[in-house]
């Protein structure tokens, strides 16, 4: 196994605090931390799907990877989406993200939309819970929508939440004669049985 490194921001570009540890996970360095950017971060099920390589690239050329079993890999798809509005016609963002069968998923989605012309932006936070049992899928109950910040020139803007074939569907709605940017970024986390 090669060397393990604890590290307190796993982000690609930012600076990130990493620890040494020996393979018993105990920290070998305590004082002399070891301050680095990571470049690339690479979960790899191939060739073993039984064993996941995790690789850290580094900004000093170093690559470190280390062999982590699935069941220790914890992973919540996060999908981001981008559509332009022109009127007031409902719009479907595109997810790509299928409900697996015999699941439930919750899901936090923020969508941001802004006019450039104008300035006006509108922000909502939508909380809910999508299902697929037997491979039909249907929205559990209503999502929750939270008003995140609002210009009062964007009153009219919307988006709705549907359950279409085994997906989530996102639909905005702008205004007629503006043209609006909208992006839906979508947290999913769910069970399968």
């Amino acid at each position: 196994m090669s060397n393990l490194f604890n590290h307190n921001t796993p982000l690609v570009g930012q600076p990130s605090n990493f620890q040494k540890l020996d393979p018993s996970g105990v920290t070998c360095c305590d004082e002399d931390d070891i301050f680095v950017e990571l470049v690339n971060f690479v979960v790899n099920t191939v060739p073993d799907p039984d064993e996941w390589t995790l690789e850290l690239t580094l900004n000093n050329g170093t690559v470190v990877s280390t062999l982590v079993p699935p069941n220790l890999v914890t992973a919540s798809p996060f999908y981001t989406q981008q559509v332009q509005t022109l009127d007031a016609t409902p719009t479907v963002v595109p997810i790509s993200f299928p409900i697996p069968t015999n699941s439930v998923q919750s899901f936090i989605t923020r969508v941001t939309a802004i006019e450039a012309a104008t300035g006006d932006t509108w922000s909502h936070e939508f909380r809910g819970a999508i299902k697929n049992l037997g491979g039909t899928t249907t929205m559990v109950d209503t999502p929750t929508d939270e008003t995140l910040a609002e210009d009062a020139g964007a009153a009219l803007w919307s988006a709705a939440f549907t359950a279409n074939a085994n997906t989530l569907e996102i639909n905005v709605t702008g205004e007629a004669a503006h043209t609006i940017e909208w992006k839906a970024e979508t947290l999913f986390s769910g069970v399968t049985y």
